[in-house]
């Protein structure tokens, strides 16, 4: 109704204002959108933003099918070594190639971080990636292209669990229901439409 209607223009007014607040956190759609052309960032330059990691809406994750027969190892600065593995746009024996946009959707993706890129906007961009798999396990993956990495919302960190999220109740005229639905009384002889 007239209130709803009311409610929901003086929100869109102030819309602008609320997500230009250094404090509200960018959603998975809006960084992807900016990151469709611009590369994503690697750790160390992320490193140094003054966002708290946990105050972040959302999380880069990659699509990682690598090659585990050709695995290659790399000296750290340390002196331990980190296996390497090339990624690969399809599953291993031949099966059906994943380079479409349903695959990246969700299948083999995991949250990672992106360690090094190369290339450009005109070649591409290719990453070297560390997913997170498991504790412990550090293994790279190289080569992953700029269309398997995708910003993911963070459980209860969308737009919808904001504060400033749009909430207002749905009201309906009485006038809309039948009157043969309009007949229930309760034992006590009060209306239970108004418990509903």
């Amino acid at each position: 109704g007239d209130d709803w209607a009311k409610a929901w223009d003086e929100h869109v007014s102030k819309w602008d204002e609320v997500t230009k607040d250094p404090t509200y956190a960018k959603s998975a759609m809006t960084l992807n959108e900016i990151h469709r052309v611009q590369p994503f960032p690697t750790s160390d330059e992320t490193k140094d933003d003054d966002e708290d990691e946990e105050e972040k809406a959302a999380l880069i994750a990659c699509q990682v099918l690598y090659d585990e027969d050709k695995i290659e190892r790399r000296r750290n600065q340390d002196g331990t070594r980190t296996k390497v593995y090339p990624w690969i746009p399809h599953p291993v024996a031949g099966e059906v190639l994943l380079k479409s946009e349903s695959a990246f959707r969700g299948i083999n993706r995991v949250g990672c971080d992106i360690l090094e890129r190369s290339g450009d906007e005109k070649s591409g961009y290719k990453y070297v990636v560390q997913p997170h798999i498991k504790e412990g396990l550090a293994i790279l993956v190289k080569n992953v292209p700029h269309d398997a990495i995708r910003y993911v919302d963070k459980p209860y960190k969308s737009a919808q669990h904001e504060l400033s999220a749009f909430r207002h109740t749905i009201q309906f005229p009485d006038d809309i229901f039948p009157k043969a639905w309009e007949d229930l009384v309760g034992e006590e002889g009060h209306d239970t439409r108004d418990e509903l």
